[in-house]
């Protein structure tokens, strides 16, 4: 499949994200690491919860590859441990997910 995506990229000129699910903290470390090799550009990371992203941080920081991320995302409902696994890892970009009731 990111052959593919790399091959529509290449033919359109047009760059891609590619934005991965992560569903377990124990499969942060094998995912993240096959994607950051397998592709060259910007990766989203994605989680259902804080664990996960505590454990994807973490080893987006022991990889040094926090320059590559982009998390996805960020809402009134994040706790202050994933703000802190964040800094910690030194991710510089996030989606935020604002909403509003009644509109």
């Amino acid at each position: 499949m990111i052959e593919s995506i790399k091959d529509a990229s290449t033919k359109t000129g047009l760059p891609f994200l590619l934005d991965v699910v992560i569903n377990s903290p124990d499969a942060s470390e094998n995912l993240i690491t096959f994607l950051i090799d397998a592709i060259k550009g910007p990766l989203i990371i994605d989680s259902p919860g804080s664990e996960v992203t505590k454990a994807a941080m973490k080893v987006i920081k022991e990889l040094g590859v926090s320059n590559r991320v982009i998390f996805n995302s960020i809402t009134e409902k994040t706790k202050d441990e994933e703000y802190q696994a964040l800094q910690d890892a030194g991710v510089k970009a996030t989606i935020a997910l604002l909403y509003t009731l009644g509109f």
